[in-house]
């Protein structure tokens, strides 16, 4: 571990929500050159220069404060892996989910709040694949440094990376749109070393010198992407004292298992001949997916007089693909469950969720070529959710009460039963896109059942839970039943916050939800968790304020928006455009008025609004003034959703922010958005339109309507279409009760009650649904104009016709001749 570069302060007493000391961290995120293995001129993201990264060293009850200044190219983020964050979830990392990327040349001040934790964590980036470099320990030490359930000499550091031969960026991206398989790594390293089995490794290895008769603590962590890993030291048994952040009873082993995400502390004593002996992390692979089967070594290499030179003894370890001796060690772990460390295992579970956790395949979209299974696109899921991470932090949409940014939805069971383990040829492998949470109440006692199932490329998949740590109650193969509970471990269950959950098996895990927030769950298999096995909790505030969500910090970054800086008092034009294709939307500013002006290139009388409703193809021009508490608004767009289609319920949202003397870093305030099906409020909205209608822009009405219409044409080319589009539906029925026995179509009109003295004088109309709407224009316009629904996927599905205005008289109510540069059709 190389020495930290940065600026480390530690303040004693001086903020009165801290139980211990305060500590200052300064971090700096950017790009520095690294050789490794036949690499040169080779650049990585780090912080402070560091690979791996700056170590935090704190005591039990501490708080944190880490000063993260990013100069990377990217966004990133950072999470305190492990640490429970009580009631502080705005600085947990994970992008989207508690807040948006630390943009580039800005700083985020996170504050970790160390409670009950002791022992090994780490922290790492928490955007995209960025973690792979990005990552280093966290060491809780026991108050005063003296009260370790077990005694050692030394203690050391070990840090398990996996090392890819480009940008791991680059290759996550290429794999998400291709479908397929992400680059595997070529290597692994100990403590940024990749040891001398590689080539150009020049015989470098991490090394540890020991001296005969002494006890090490050795902190491992495993901070890989995408391989879990066996561990042994040559001819030394190893004792686990230790796993997240919390003690253990002593296991005597002669490896251990160790998956993405955990920490292990173990003791070593080095009680053999002296000499040099190999310390080997080894793959361990369950599936059929591709895997970097490679293996790197250190060197555990005593003090004193022998031939240095020799090459150091290999530990025998089980195989890459020993199923058994991966879960036979993982079950023998127990909590210390001692006077001072005991286990408070919930016993009275108020809330019961089984969760499935696959490996899915969705189809290749149209007009594109996908290099996943079968033609198709890799993906997983939770419950057959694939979670779609929002374009902006589900906590501060959850803490601002923003509708539309995740739904509430995500099910406390599977979708349904079946034989999760064995035959599932016949179950289809596409799972639903979307972002749904899990709701749970505060101070519930919750147990969640993972369970494997045999889709796709099954494996062992480690479990990470944000926010809490939980009691691993069970475990085993196959489906889980209910009679199994009473095999349950509730005396002392290890307490972790990753668990690996078995091939094709299940395991259940326990904990009290007294730690309110926003906390994402994921499989700790990078490639997974990019495919979408993850989901968020939302653990609501207690009734009590120390039951509550802290507010958030005032330098949370911002998301990708759109500002619009305004002068207070000032009158701003907002020429609101709708390009999207498929989604009609809400618009409001929080807290200011709208005055709607024009629409599609025509005045409208003033509508004065706190919203506006706008479908594809519309345009609105609105007056905003300025006349509210300087500060900065969201502008946010909310769907409005009337129909039982697939829908984007996604949200977007700029910023209105005044210029002046404020805290510019606070967070907008947020709108009062229509829920999305609200029609009510869509229709409200759409029938106060009014044309302007004064002297210099005077609505002209059609009232003697007439039907006369000639169809001509510049090409007369038999048989590129028909001239008998009907002036009235083929037949007439209750168009919008019910039609069953029907096709779908549109309703009557009432012509008495008409508006035709200022009715909008518009091109883009919304149909209300079951609804009518009836528009009238003179046909002073010679040609060829298409008419159709300006929602793209009803136009490509045929809600579409074409009008022919025919030629008038005189040469100027007539169609100009075409221009030479015409693109050509293909006419045979």
């Amino acid at each position: 571990m190389g020495t930290f570069l940065g600026f480390a302060v530690t303040l004693t007493l001086l903020f009165c929500i801290a139980q211990g000391d305060v500590h200052y961290y300064d971090w700096v995120v950017n790009e520095t050159p690294i050789d490794m293995l036949c690499e040169t001129n080779r650049t990585i993201l780090t912080v402070n220069g560091l690979f791996p990264g700056p170590e935090i060293r704190a005591y039990k009850g501490d708080t944190i404060y880490v000063n993260v200044t990013n100069i990377g190219p990217y966004g990133i983020t950072i999470h305190w892996h492990g640490v429970r964050q009580i009631r502080y979830p705005w600085s947990d990392g994970p992008e989207y989910i508690t807040q948006c990327p630390i943009p580039t040349n800005s700083s985020f001040l996170q504050k970790i709040i160390l409670t009950e934790e002791e022992g090994t964590l780490w922290w790492h980036a928490h955007s995209d694949w960025s973690r792979a470099t990005l990552h280093g320990p966290i060491i809780i030490l026991p108050v005063n440094d003296t009260n370790y359930p077990y005694e050692f000499d030394e203690q050391h550091t070990i840090v398990i990376s996996e090392w890819y031969a480009r940008d791991v960026m680059d290759i996550i991206t290429e794999a998400l749109e291709s479908g397929g398989d992400p680059d595997l790594s070529v290597a692994y390293t100990i403590n940024g070393q990749p040891g001398d089995s590689y080539p150009c490794s020049n015989g470098s290895a991490y090394n540890i010198t020991v001296v005969q008769g002494k006890t090490y603590l050795l902190r491992i962590i495993h901070s890989g992407l995408n391989e879990e890993m066996f561990f042994g030291i040559a001819e030394h048994n190893i004792t686990v004292v230790g796993m997240d952040g919390a003690y253990l009873k002593p296991l005597n082993t002669d490896y251990l298992m160790i998956t993405p995400g955990q920490t292990m502390d173990v003791l070593v004593t080095a009680d053999q001949t002296p000499g040099r002996y190999y310390m080997v992390f080894s793959p361990f692979v369950d599936t059929t997916a591709p895997s970097n089967e490679n293996v790197t070594m250190g060197i555990f290499q005593y003090n004193g007089t022998y031939n240095h030179s020799e090459t150091p003894v290999l530990p025998e370890l089980p195989g890459f693909t020993n199923k058994s001796d991966a879960g036979n060690f993982t079950i023998q772990l127990r909590s210390l469950n001692s006077e001072e460390h005991p286990s408070t295992v919930p016993t009275n579970i108020t809330r019961n969720i089984t969760i499935t956790v696959s490996v899915n395949s969705q189809p290749c979209p149209a007009n594109k070529t996908c290099s996943g299974p079968d033609g198709g696109m890799h993906s997983a899921s939770l419950n057959n959710i694939s979670f779609w991470a929002p374009s902006i932090s589900i906590l501060q949409a959850y803490y601002n009460n923003l509708k539309g940014v995740y739904n509430k939805t995500f099910p406390d069971e599977p979708p349904f039963v079946f034989d999760y383990t064995g035959n599932v040829s016949a179950i289809g492998e596409a799972a639903n896109v979307s972002t749904e949470v899990l709701m749970i109440n505060y101070n519930e006692e919750v147990e969640i059942r993972f369970q494997g199932t045999n889709l796709g490329a099954a494996e062992n998949h480690p479990m990470h839970l944000h926010g809490y740590s939980f009691y691993v109650v069970g475990m085993g193969d196959g489906n889980f039943s209910d009679s199994y509970v009473s095999d349950y471990n509730t005396v002392d269950p290890p307490y972790i916050n990753t668990v690996g959950l078995p091939k094709n098996g299940w395991t259940a895990i326990r904990f009290k939800a007294d730690n309110p927030g926003v906390w994402f769950m994921h499989c700790h298999l990078e490639r997974h968790a990019s495919w979408g096995m993850d989901t968020v909790v939302v653990v609501g505030d207690g009734k009590l304020e120390h039951q509550k969500v802290f507010p958030p910090p005032r330098d949370m970054p911002p998301c990708s928006t759109y500002n619009i800086t305004v002068m207070q008092n000032k009158t701003y034009l907002l020429r609101i455009i709708h390009s999207g294709m498929n989604e009609e939307m809400f618009f409001s500013i929080a807290e200011h008025n709208i005055t709607v002006v024009g629409m599609d290139g025509a005045y409208l009388k003033p509508l004065n609004t706190d919203y506006l409703m706008i479908t594809p193809g519309q345009t609105m021009d609105v007056l905003v003034t300025a006349n509210q508490t300087p500060g900065r608004y969201y502008m946010v767009f909310s769907p409005f959703v009337d129909t039982t289609a697939p829908s984007n319920e996604n949200i977007t949202m700029g910023i209105f922010q005044y210029n002046g003397t404020y805290n510019h870093s606070e967070t907008p305030v947020s709108p009062e958005l229509l829920g999305f099906t609200n029609k009510n409020d869509a229709g409200n909205f759409t029938i106060q339109l009014r044309s302007l209608n004064s002297e210099e822009h005077p609505s002209t009405v059609p009232t003697n309507i007439t039907r006369n219409i000639t169809i001509t044409r510049y090409l007369n080319l038999i048989g590129v279409y028909n001239k008998t589009f009907p002036d009235e539906p083929p037949f007439v029925f209750d168009y919008t009760g019910n039609v069953s026995a029907i096709g779908e179509a549109a309703n009557r009109l009432y012509v008495s009650d008409y508006n035709t003295v200022d009715p909008p004088y518009i091109n883009t109309v919304g149909l209300p649904k079951n609804g009518w709407t009836a528009i009238r224009f003179k046909a002073d316009n010679p040609g060829v104009w298409f008419m159709h629904c300006h929602l793209e996927r009803h136009a490509s599905w045929g809600m579409d016709t074409v009008l022919i205005v025919g030629d008038g008289k005189e040469k100027h109510q007539k169609v100009f001749p075409p221009p030479k540069d015409m693109p050509p059709c293909t006419v045979s």
